[in-house]
């Protein structure tokens, strides 16, 4: 005689791989709420060297502030911004990092008047 042992089934510990479809950071997104910042704080602005450094923190931290405010579950935002004068000379930004290109993504804004130039670049980092 054979005994029927009923096996139970152990749930096993999970934890997400990837963000879901509607979790997933989205550059449009982010590129309406940067652009609302930027022209908001460097609309009609001239070029001072005194101001610079307080132009990229506060629109920085306003950014990384939207930013959160959007809702993406484990996903680290790292913004980076550069301005200068307008001299109507060019600009070359580089950059690298490793990532995951089916999670991670990055989004740009530029902003440019008559004195001032202002680049920025949000990358956005899902934690795993």
């Amino acid at each position: 005689m054979s005994k029927n042992k009923s096996k139970v089934k152990v749930p096993q510990k999970t934890y997400p791989t990837g963000p879901d479809f509607k979790g997933k950071f989205r550059p449009g997104e982010a590129l309406v709420k940067v652009k609302e910042i930027v022209d908001s704080k460097l609309e009609g602005a001239s070029y001072t060297q005194d101001k610079l450094s307080l132009w990229n923190t506060e629109i920085c931290n306003d950014i990384r502030h939207e930013l959160k405010g959007l809702a993406k579950d484990r996903y680290k935002y790292v913004v980076q911004a550069w301005c200068g004068e307008n001299k109507n000379q060019g600009i070359r930004v580089g950059s690298r990092c490793l990532w995951d290109k089916t999670s991670d993504d990055v989004c740009y804004y530029s902003f440019k008047n008559d004195s001032i130039v202002f680049l920025v670049a949000i990358y956005a980092l899902y934690l795993y």
